[in-house]
């Protein structure tokens, strides 16, 4: 997932738009609330179930 890939080159070149990336790095210099646990926990399931249907996909592929 390269999603928080190039946050810095984002965060100087996007302007006043608000990317998800934006969203959630002004939020956390702000406060760490609930939501923010909540959507970090969603972003490691997603990325555990990629890597394991990825790994099982090649497996099979093998």
């Amino acid at each position: 997932m390269q999603l928080f890939e190039n946050y810095n080159t984002t965060l100087f070149a996007i302007g006043f738009d608000q990317t998800l990336p934006i969203y959630i790095g002004t939020k956390l210099r702000q406060f760490i609330s609930p939501a923010m646990n909540a959507l970090a926990m969603i972003f490691i399931v997603l990325t555990i179930s990629d890597t394991a249907v990825y790994e099982i996909m090649s497996r099979r592929k093998g």
